[in-house]
């Protein structure tokens, strides 16, 4: 049986790398091969874990390299291939782990190592984008499977090399619309049939660009309308903050990650998502 290890930047409920993963592992049924999954600290999900549990793959955390600097990063990835053995391939989510994750894990007997670019940019900040940019193409010679979630993020972060379009995937059946879902749960938001709801799902950073809700709750302040954003991130507090500031806590909602938002699409009107890029959103 061949060891495989998913590698990813978070295991937050409003990570999209986190959620494509899950939605890949639960449909995944491949005797000839088992997982474990390797995440940075920073906020884990318990549903997330839960969903690991019930799939019976092993899960790990590792400090993140802003939390510990790279000389500590570097020492407890280390740390992590001495006391886990028998993998035969890495697929990396976190592509500027690269130049780190690549030299211990060849130095540990592994060949195969798979890139997945998620996003048409590598940061939503320019020196960050700028400081990953470089640190994944130190890695590209030593990577052996270039993949993306679509074909703009993969020529924008391989460029004119070759990579293989892995989309990013869901099971249709569970967002199927469903009359008295959207009924019980308009009713449990104190939303009415009559009013109009605008819906966000996902992380409250930057490249999202939650603050383009404000805006819109402005514009629509003669309507019968509101707006429910779902999800978590470092831009919440401030969003919070502005919308208090600006009177408009009446026109949104704010909901934590939720595990099952099929139902609070199905209590939408319409999905937005204004991000200032994206690769191929989970979200939509």
């Amino acid at each position: 049986m061949k060891r495989i290890l998913f590698v990813l930047p978070s295991l937050s409920a409003a990570n999209g790398v986190a959620s494509f993963l899950m939605n890949y592992l639960a449909a995944m049924n491949e005797p000839s091969l088992s997982f474990s999954v390797l995440a940075g600290d920073g906020q884990p999900s318990r549903f997330r874990e839960e969903i690991l549990e019930r799939l019976s793959i092993p899960y790990d955390y590792i400090p993140t390299v802003e939390r510990v600097g790279v000389r500590g990063f570097c020492r407890e990835l280390s740390r992590f291939f001495d006391t886990h053995e028998g993998f035969s391939a890495v697929y990396n989510n976190a592509e500027n782990w690269s130049p780190f994750l690549i030299p211990l894990a060849r130095r540990h007997g592994i060949e195969s190592f798979v890139l997945h670019a998620h996003a048409t940019k590598a940061s939503e900040k320019p020196l960050k984008s700028i400081r990953n940019r470089i640190l994944s193409l130190a890695s590209f010679p030593f990577v052996t499977h270039r993949v993306a979630c679509s074909y703009a993020a993969g020529r924008a972060f391989y460029g004119r090399r070759d990579f293989r379009v892995i989309p990013n995937a869901v099971d249709p059946a569970r967002f199927l619309f469903d009359e008295s879902i959207r009924k019980s749960k308009r009713e449990e938001l104190g939303i009415s049939e009559n009013t109009s709801l605008y819906g966000f799902v996902g992380r409250f950073s930057r490249q999202k660009n939650p603050f383009f809700f404000l805006s819109l709750a402005e514009a629509l302040s003669d309507e019968d309308a509101k707006i429910l954003m779902v999800g978590d991130g470092e831009e919440k507090p401030r969003l919070l903050r502005e919308t208090h500031i600006r009177g408009l806590t009446e026109k949104i909602i704010f909901l934590p990650p939720q595990s099952d938002v099929a139902a609070l699409y199905c209590a939408m009107d319409a999905l937005l998502l204004p991000s200032h890029f994206e690769g191929l959103p989970v979200v939509a």
